[in-house]
């Protein structure tokens, strides 16, 4: 997801107006994580191997980190019960 993750075309242009958030995306993608800024910015998204790179990736108290988990499984047909 590395290279997939490199945007060419927006975070540039992006970056005179979140410079904290430009250099955190730089600051993580040097580290070796998967980081772009999300959506129009300031956010950023980064995928992880999980929780265990949070303090890695939290480092700087400016920022907060909010972990989500990823569904193992994709979606799942369930049967309906008999209609009343």
């Amino acid at each position: 997801l590395f290279s997939a993750t490199q945007d060419r075309l927006h975070q540039d242009r992006r970056a005179e107006a979140y410079p904290a958030t430009a250099r955190l995306v730089t600051d993580l993608r040097s580290a070796g994580f998967a980081a772009v800024v999300s959506g129009a910015g300031p956010s950023v998204l980064v995928l992880s191997a999980g929780v265990r790179d949070r303090d890695q990736i939290a480092a700087d108290p400016q920022w907060c980190v909010l972990a989500t988990e990823v569904a193992a499984y994709g979606a799942r047909a369930v049967p309906l019960g008999p209609m009343q």
